[in-house]
């Protein structure tokens, strides 16, 4: 049951984020694109980011110095492992501590979910740390939870009375039914879609679009419930193997 004095404000501030990143992608500017994710940052994500999470933009670094491609929206837990930051907000992010990886753009056209996808396989190739290490220093329990790659798009590019976006992602990712690189997408008035692998038939999960964008409000919410779910089960990876070499010590 949902506190309908809360979920309407989130109704109010989705549709004005929407209304302003579409008045704003008129505009021909190369300020466009970050001004798309100031709009989702400020407006949607930032009002359901509990305080021991935080956001940044930049790449996402494991241990062994593999990096992902930039990303427009990192959120991580600093509780987990520290970021090397270079500016406020930029940086390099352990990818232990990351929670999401998010491109937002202002219209989804099939070039951008291209290069999504090619920027998010390289968070594929990433490898992670053990969350607990026992007292001998072997990893014990699960596997560290992977970055949640997202992609939200403020309008597209496809008619409605054409395919839907799931089918147009289906077509451009090989792997979109066993793998997928873009596992959770929403755009604004066509849908929101998340990837859910131990389903028996279809693996897809559709929320429909309604004209008040609940659509959106689900993605956000949705991301409200994850967070907590994945920095618990991050435990406490060791930030020295980000900095330590293998040497020969001696004894004596």
């Amino acid at each position: 049951m949902a506190n309908e004095i809360i979920r309407q404000e989130f109704l109010n501030r989705v549709h004005s984020a929407i209304v302003s990143a579409r008045n704003v992608s008129e505009i021909d500017h190369a300020g466009i694109r970050g001004r798309s994710r100031e709009i989702f940052l400020q407006k949607m994500l930032q009002p359901i980011l509990p305080p021991y999470v935080e956001f940044g933009s930049g790449k996402i670094a494991d241990s062994k110095g593999n990096l992902s491609a930039e990303t427009d929206i990192i959120i991580y837990s600093k509780q987990t492992l520290p970021p090397l930051l270079f500016e406020a907000n930029f940086g390099l992010y352990p990818v232990e501590a990351c929670i999401y990886a998010i491109e937002v753009k202002s219209k989804l056209t099939t070039s951008e979910i291209q290069s999504t996808i090619e920027k998010f396989k390289r968070l594929q190739d990433l490898s992670y740390l053990p969350p607990i290490l026992n007292h001998l220093y072997q990893p014990t329990g699960g596997m560290t939870p992977p970055v949640i790659p997202l992609l939200f798009a403020f309008s597209s590019d496809l008619s409605s009375s054409g395919k839907d976006e799931l089918e147009r992602y289906r077509n451009l990712d090989k792997d979109s039914d066993k793998n997928p690189a873009i596992p959770v997408f929403c755009v604004a008035g066509k849908g929101y879609w998340w990837f859910k692998p131990n389903e028996p038939a279809e693996k897809w999960i559709k929320h429909l679009p309604t004209e008040d964008n609940e659509e959106v409000v689900e993605l956000i919410g949705g991301i409200a419930n994850t967070i907590p779910e994945q920095v618990a089960a991050k435990g406490r990876p060791r930030f020295g193997q980000y900095i330590l070499r293998e040497r020969n010590f001696e004894k004596h």
